[in-house]
């Protein structure tokens, strides 16, 4: 869980700057380069070099991004915990089996419009539980988080919201770096190359700690 919001906020912003000025750079030694198999060897001798450059720093970025969404969803679970039910909690909640797990997002948002928080309190329990509650999260925890996490500026959700966002922009640029101009091999408009998966890229900050963005042994660029 995170300790300081605003400290952890500015060290993102600042890393995701260092990497976008080594990308700019990248770009701009790359584009300087005419076509021809030796500078087709060195642009991809300056994509690899600055991946493995930036590799610690993307991983501090990909860490802040998991702290702060396991700090939303603590704040979430802590908020819907310790509310006491309202009256008539289990026959509304029985209300509630028959509706869509896709129809609960907007039923949430209804309700904290309508500020009708122990009801709140019930869907979200409700969606807790429903098998297929994974196709939705995303969406439903932005709701509940808007209920959970609301003091006066909104200032810790947007602050979370944002180290999130700033790592898949950041993962957004790399993934441009590694493929453009570094496609498969093109011959008369037909590729015959596969093309082969980056590695450890991709909008998934749950698993981005188990990889590293390195250039792949004995990869043809």
């Amino acid at each position: 869980m995170l300790k300081d919001a605003v400290q952890a906020e500015r060290e993102q912003e600042a890393d995701c700057a260092r990497i976008e000025n080594a990308v700019r750079l990248a770009e701009t030694a790359i584009a300087a380069f005419a076509s021809s198999d030796e500078a087709r060897k060195r642009r991809c001798e300056i994509r690899d070099r600055t991946i493995l450059t930036i590799a610690d720093v993307r991983r501090n970025i990909v860490q802040r991004a998991k702290l702060a969404k396991e700090t939303r969803k603590q704040i979430i679970k802590a908020f819907f915990r310790e509310r006491t039910p309202g009256q008539n909690s289990d026959d509304y909640s029985a209300m509630l089996d028959d509706v869509p797990t896709s129809a609960l997002v907007y039923h949430m948002q209804y309700l904290l419009r309508t500020g009708e928080l122990d009801r709140v309190r019930i869907v979200y329990h409700v969606f807790e539980n429903r098998l297929d509650r994974h196709r939705y999260t995303g969406a439903f925890d932005e709701i509940a988080a808007q209920c959970a996490i609301a003091d006066p500026s909104d200032d810790l959700r947007k602050r979370l919201a944002t180290i999130c966002r700033l790592a898949e922009e950041v993962d957004t640029k790399l993934t441009n770096l590694w493929f453009r101009q570094f496609g498969p091999e093109i011959q008369d408009g037909v590729a015959h190359e596969p093309i082969l998966e980056s590695p450890g890229l991709g909008n998934d900050i749950d698993n981005k700690d188990e990889v590293v963005i390195v250039p792949v042994p004995g990869r043809r660029c």
